[in-house]
């Protein structure tokens, strides 16, 4: 196994009651998380949610899959007869291994979470599978990824990305899928968590790059409201599709528009991806038609 590995799992709930919750409230998923990983590391656990800076995961809200998704728009109704998941990406290799050593060690019935009122009992984690969602991968395996000149990301739950505080005393987003805000985000995440010295991404000239040869060829969108613990954030979801317009491609830029492009179902895309924002996937390196077309 790479010391650099890349992972994303769905972690299976049975609830132990009928309840409802808010289907976008990523801040449970985001304690529930923490405190599953404290029963099985809680150094690692308090690590984590000291961090001020990126984290090396990524997170959804709780998914309702045997539904097809979150559910509804607000409410996710809870019923103690089926499974629900939260998602788990991991950038770091201590994370993975260090959980899912911990897990199988443990009868799964002595791991149960809290997500608002409602309490759950790990039921499985799955890693592999028919499931889109779930992967593994690593840094290296990015770095040979076959170059494609457009792409198709889904983005399933609401993605802004911050613009930073501004003058006026707030902060300032954007809720469009712009294409320099995208790779910008992901050549982030690279660079903060590949190995030390490993293809390290000039962040500023990839940014003028895409801005000059990189277009939205396609898009399918709208805001949605995702609710945190004391106030509310738009973000986009939908599908969008990018094109490179350079007749001859720069072969360096093109190998890292690719990777990253990769890294996406890891990474998360834009603010706050540890608390069910962002999560993003890139469909395939052709530009998939549009369901109205």
């Amino acid at each position: 196994m790479s010391q650099n590995s890349l992972f994303s799992v769905l972690i299976h709930l049975r609830a132990a009651a009928a309840g409802q919750i808010n289907s976008y409230a990523g801040y449970l998923a985001h304690a529930a998380f923490l405190d599953l990983l404290r029963q099985v590391d809680p150094a690692l656990s308090q690590t984590l949610h000291d961090l001020n800076h990126r984290k090396p995961f990524t997170l959804s809200s709780l998914l309702d899959l045997e539904g097809g998704g979150r559910g509804g728009p607000e409410i996710l109704r809870i019923s103690p007869t089926r499974l629900y998941q939260l998602r788990l990406a991991s950038l770091s290799p201590e994370i993975f291994n260090t959980f899912m050593a911990r897990f199988f060690s443990l009868e799964a019935s002595q791991l149960k979470v809290r997500m608002g009122e409602l309490l759950f009992q790990v039921v499985r984690i799955e890693g592999s599978g028919d499931s889109q969602w779930v992967g593994r991968s690593s840094f290296e395996q990015l770095a040979e990824t076959p170059p494609a000149r457009a792409w198709t990301f889904q983005f399933t739950s609401p993605t802004a990305f911050s613009l930073g505080e501004q003058d006026w005393g707030g902060r300032k987003f954007s809720l469009f899928p712009d294409p320099g805000n995208l790779f910008d985000s992901l050549a982030g995440g690279w660079n903060d968590f590949a190995p030390a010295g490993f293809l390290t991404i000039d962040k500023a000239a990839l940014r003028q790059y895409v801005e000059k040869y990189l277009v939205v060829s396609g898009y399918q969108c709208q805001t949605e409201l995702i609710q945190f613990k004391q106030h509310q954030q738009l973000g986009f979801t939908g599908q969008v599709s990018y094109k490179l317009m350079e007749k001859q491609p720069s072969p360096e830029m093109l190998a890292t528009l690719n990777r990253l492009a990769g890294l996406a179902l890891y990474a998360g895309v834009g603010y706050k991806t540890t608390m069910g924002m962002g999560q993003t996937r890139c469909l395939t390196g052709a530009v998939k038609r549009m369901k109205d077309e």
